[in-house]
């Protein structure tokens, strides 16, 4: 009976000296833990996103009668709308000229949460109402980011993505567009 408490007691010291902390070691985690030694998959990422008509889709919009507003959707929840102005048409930006900044006023933007690794791919789609056309894509997102940038553009034929980085570390990219 001894020898069972005595096992027991040594079972107990072990685990009383087991000083692993478990949390979040990811530094671009939103939860980071400094603390813990043993990530224990809890982490959270964030990054910010902006949507941006560029010129020739503002144009090709505010020509069409019936487009007053592009609604936008992130992995199929409403997220925000762009609206026609009487005055100025479509917001819109010139890739790597005048980009928009997270956030801009005039422009759509949110904050994406995930967990797991400190990348994520989100499937977003901008529906203008009386448009012909829509955008959709994946997009992988890094958290190494702090806001992403996607134009949506207008082409000729549709076209495979292309992704490439812009000197400010935002992702551009020329998305499915309208066929001639």
């Amino acid at each position: 009976m001894r020898l069972i408490y005595l096992l027991s007691f040594i079972i107990t010291i072990f685990s009383a000296c087991d000083s692993s902390n478990r949390g979040c070691t990811d530094t671009w985690a939103i939860n980071y833990d400094n603390y813990a030694d043993y990530d224990d998959g809890s982490c959270i990422f964030e990054v910010d996103v902006v949507f941006a008509l560029d010129g020739n889709a503002a144009a090709y919009l505010n020509a069409d009668d019936y487009a007053t507003e592009v609604e936008y959707y992130v992995d199929g929840q409403y997220i925000d709308s762009d609206y026609w102005n009487s005055i100025t048409g479509f917001p819109f930006a010139i890739p790597g000229v005048s980009e928009p900044n997270c956030y801009e006023s005039g422009y759509t933007s949110f904050t994406y949460q995930w967990t797991g690794s400190n990348n994520s791919t989100f499937f977003y789609q901008a529906i203008p109402d009386g448009g012909i056309f829509e955008w959709e894509d994946n997009v992988t997102v890094n958290k190494q980011f702090s806001c992403v940038y996607i134009p949506l553009t207008l082409a000729k034929k549709l076209e495979k993505t292309d992704v490439s980085l812009s000197k400010n570390n935002k992702i551009n990219k020329n998305l499915k567009n309208i066929s001639e």
